[in-house]
């Protein structure tokens, strides 16, 4: 029978004692008062922090599949890639071959998946988007026109090679500062398979969640204003975090595979959040990664599409005006226990250009939201008056607003309603 405490320690139980009397053993023994000479007992000697070094010092290349998940409120975004890292010997730059997709919803709104893939090699950083799959695509205010030439096109970013070496040798000295300052939160145990190798789990017992959750908080605030600090230590007591993980070690030190399995569950400002890793990864024999052909400079690439209609790139500024707008609007409803800005009626009305002094009479005035909500009121780019943004906006009888461009170029008007 074994039992591991959280520091890690094995102990095999060869005593007959009955359970009664081994647990009085147990409380003595860790309070320094008895060992007793029935109970062998070995000190699991591995830590976070020598797992760490083994894995960053791996000398084979690692196949590895990972999912990032989480949500908040009417959002969720799930990314997953797998792919292959050449091994490191520390001179050469880190060579890598991914793949994946990435998924955001916003509930009834719509959703946009993408799927792309990307390169390391030979001191360039490749990537191109080989789908991008858009469901009401007219509440998101996306169109095709707006990436159909980006898809399919490899595009290509140098990598300073020495700068790359140097980052390699901060993130290791950096991610063994991190591990140590964490490692006392995790549980270590040790099983030793028929072949030699070593399988080492990793867990987080419920009493070190939240000291590990305050440990982290207290991490962020240095990094933050004081009051996002102030929430997360607010949102502790509402936060619970698992952690099931392992490390696989041949007998003879090497990594050999490895998985992991974390969640997080929140609840932020009254609203329920979660996120979600887990991922796997094994060594294998040394891959082949080679340069795509026919990449391009993302200068090269912008300068190859230069030649699209001007009226396509207005339109695509009137998307972002119209959504800007809506996204002030809505911004200003939550904070006001959802009141509209008063000046919103049920007519479809131009909005007036109203963060500069202009008479606004006829036409909606949503100088509120230039207080806070925008920088300054979005106009279309071929408003002519100073007092014309040439957008215009109403709301229905369930309190749903429209936004709309009326001066939209081509077949489909752009109108977004939320």
């Amino acid at each position: 029978m074994t039992h591991g405490l959280s520091t890690g320690t094995m102990y095999k139980l060869t005593s007959p004692h009955s359970m009664k009397k081994v647990r009085i053993f147990l409380a003595l023994s860790a309070a320094g008062l008895l060992i007793p000479s029935s109970i062998a007992f070995a000190k699991t000697s591995m830590t976070l922090q020598k797992l760490s070094t083994i894995v960053q010092n791996n000398a084979r290349p690692i196949e590895f599949n990972a999912t990032v998940g989480g949500t908040y409120e009417d959002y969720s975004l799930k990314a997953t890639v797998k792919g292959v890292q050449n091994a490191v010997d520390g001179t050469n730059p880190i060579e890598v071959d991914f793949s994946g997709v990435v998924s955001v919803d916003v509930s009834q709104q719509g959703s946009v998946s993408i799927l792309f893939e990307g390169r390391v090699v030979e001191g360039n950083f490749y990537v191109r988007v080989n789908d991008i799959t858009v469901i009401n695509a007219s509440s998101l205010g996306i169109e095709p026109y707006d990436y159909k030439d980006l898809l399919h096109v490899w595009i290509r970013f140098p990598l300073d090679t020495s700068m790359q070496e140097q980052l390699s040798q901060e993130g290791r000295t950096q991610r063994s500062k991190a591990v140590k300052r964490y490692e006392r939160f995790i549980d270590i145990t040790e099983t030793v398979q028929r072949d030699g190798m070593r399988h080492y789990a990793l867990s987080i017992s419920p009493a070190n969640q939240r000291r590990l959750l305050t440990a982290l908080s207290a991490q962020t605030r240095r990094y933050s204003s004081p009051k996002f600090g102030a929430e997360a230590r607010k949102n502790i007591r509402n936060t619970t975090m698992t952690l099931n993980a392992f490390v696989d070690v041949l007998s003879d030190g090497r990594f050999d595979a490895s998985q992991i399995q974390m969640a997080i569950m929140s609840k932020l400002n009254g609203k329920k959040a979660g996120f979600n890793v887990s991922g796997t990864s094994k060594t294998i024999s040394k891959p082949l990664i080679v340069a795509p052909e026919g990449s391009k400079l993302l200068e090269e690439l912008m300068g190859s599409l230069s030649t699209m209609q001007l009226s396509d790139a207005r339109n695509a500024q009137r998307r972002a005006d119209v959504n800007t707008i809506l996204n002030g609007v809505y911004q200003y409803a939550i904070d006001n226990n959802g009141k509209l800005p008063p000046e919103i009626s049920m007519t479809e009305t131009e909005i007036c250009r109203s963060d500069i002094k202009v008479d606004c009479t006829g036409l909606v005035d949503l100088k509120l939201l230039n207080e806070m909500y925008l920088v300054s009121t979005p106009r279309d780019p071929q408003a002519s008056t100073a007092t014309s943004t040439k957008y215009t906006i109403f709301k229905n009888n369930d309190g749903r607003i429209t936004v709309s461009a009326p001066s939209t170029e081509g077949d489909k008007k752009i109108s977004v309603t939320r």
